[in-house]
């Protein structure tokens, strides 16, 4: 009964076999010091998986945002497959495949979910912003297509390299390479593939501007969100309580 009611019923492989059918967790050879090396492998794969996750929601966001006032405004959608390759693989694919593999032993805190929305909600929001806000700014200049691919592949490419930021911190050595391999790929691709004229480049340089108050404001009202959401559980939880 008391494996039942557990969080986590842990019994022994030599021990009675009704504790070993009833609880999640046995240990095959019946020795507890493998404890510490479960709840570490846990941790990896728990802050590992929830880092991997944000990076990849941050797209997620920013394309359904996009694609819906894509749908509903006379817009045109900025981007060539090209393009997104290069963005997938510089932002996303490639840091999320080597962070969900090194070694993190950090304590879980907070939930899974509210933690990965937290860290992919304000990227993805940012990105859609500023790619709407290039949009505005090729129609009044009347730049075209091709211009307006560009400006928003290196924007969502800047706004994408400072989530991974956040998401590299604390920074080691091998943090500071995969960071910066993956802004050599991603600004040497972006420019290979760059078509821009004076007008166009004032407009790059504007929206890059904005990148980093434009994520720091949404970040900081996602943090009040949140925090208000929480209040309000802890007060629907400790009426439930009472």
């Amino acid at each position: 009964l008391a494996l039942k009611d557990a969080d986590c019923g842990i019994a022994m492989a030599s021990g009675a076999q009704a504790a070993s059918q009833v609880a999640q967790l046995v240990l095959l050879d019946s020795d507890f010091g493998a404890l510490p090396h479960v709840v570490a492998e846990g941790r990896r794969v728990i802050n590992n998986i929830q880092r991997s996750a944000s990076l990849f929601l941050v797209k997620n966001i920013f394309s359904v945002l996009l694609s819906v006032v894509s749908l509903v405004l006379p817009l045109t959608y900025p981007f060539l497959p090209l393009q997104l390759s290069l963005l997938s693989a510089a932002t996303i694919g490639t840091p999320a495949f080597f962070l969900a593999l090194e070694p993190n032993h950090e304590r879980v805190h907070g939930r899974f979910i509210s933690n990965v929305l937290r860290a992919a909600l304000p990227g993805g929001i940012t990105d859609f912003l500023l790619v709407f806000l290039a949009q505005g700014f090729c129609f009044s200049f009347d730049l075209s297509s091709d211009y307006l691919g560009t400006i928003s592949t290196i924007v969502v490419l800047t706004v994408g390299l400072m989530v991974l930021w956040g998401v590299c911190r604390p920074f080691n050595t091998w943090h500071w390479v995969l960071w910066g391999a993956m802004a050599v790929i991603g600004y040497g691709g972006a420019l290979l593939l760059a078509k821009l004229d004076l007008g166009g480049t004032l407009v790059l340089v504007a929206l890059l501007g904005l990148a980093g108050p434009t994520l720091f404001g949404v970040s900081m009202l996602n943090t009040r969100i949140h925090g208000a959401v929480g209040e309000v559980q802890d007060k629907v939880r400790r009426r439930r309580e009472s």
